[in-house]
């Protein structure tokens, strides 16, 4: 947990200097805000930008996650559904899908694609050389359309006994996540998340330059190329 007040005076602080401004209420288009109640509105972006680093951030910087879920407990998995694989529909508050491995499976799935990707043919393809393995798998994520949710496949189905391990992000609930004490996110993507906020404030006063400056140091903070994100 990091404290909520040292958040909310990282983010006041970054603005304060972009705007090179010694009090928010100087920064223009303020006027109609009430800068006590500053941190209200971080709440209410703090959620978006949250979501939106965890989505990009690469995977081995999302280790020491407080919003990872490891276990299958909230993933049931269905075999008999689909001739190649084992699906499940994915929980709601599942924001990104970092490794999956069956019972069977040689190895995990850190790659996933989408049902839209070239390669996605070949695990439904006719021919069973072309389609994955035990040693060499697959998982496929889109849109289920019986519940509109997240479905998963999983190339080749489970086999044998033993629990699927799967590993995800949930996504940041702000009425679980933000306590008066603390705020639920990591140290290790901390100013990327601070540099978000601040991005997201600015792009609620429309002001554009600013918003574009900060997604871009956001960005770098996790060693990412602005034009890659």
């Amino acid at each position: 947990m990091i404290p909520k007040s040292r958040l909310v005076n990282d983010v006041r602080t970054v603005l304060y200097r972009n705007d090179r401004h010694d009090d928010l209420a100087d920064i223009e288009g303020m006027d109609d805000v009430d800068v006590q109640k500053l941190d209200e509105m971080i709440d209410r972006l703090l959620c978006a930008a949250v979501d939106k680093i965890h989505s990009m951030a690469p995977s081995h910087m999302l280790t020491d996650s407080t919003l990872s879920v490891s276990g299958s407990a909230s993933i049931v998995w269905d075999s008999s559904a689909d001739e190649y694989a084992s699906v499940a529909i994915a929980p709601e508050s599942m924001l990104r899908l970092l490794a999956v491995r069956l019972p069977g499976w040689k190895r995990h799935v850190t790659q996933m694609m989408s049902f839209d990707d070239a390669l996605y043919d070949t695990c439904r393809s006719e021919f069973a050389g072309i389609r994955p393995t035990r040693t060499f798998p697959a998982v496929a994520l889109g849109l289920d359309a019986a519940s509109g949710r997240v479905r998963i496949e999983a190339y080749p189905k489970a086999s044998g006994s033993g629990t699927a391990q799967v590993r995800y992000v949930r996504r940041f609930d702000a009425s679980g996540d933000i306590t008066h004490d603390g705020v639920n996110v990591s140290e290790r993507l901390y100013w990327s998340i601070v540099y978000t906020v601040c991005q997201l404030f600015y792009v609620s006063m429309r002001d554009d330059a600013s918003a574009t400056l900060m997604e871009k140091e956001a960005i770098q903070m996790l060693n990412l190329n602005p034009e890659d994100k």
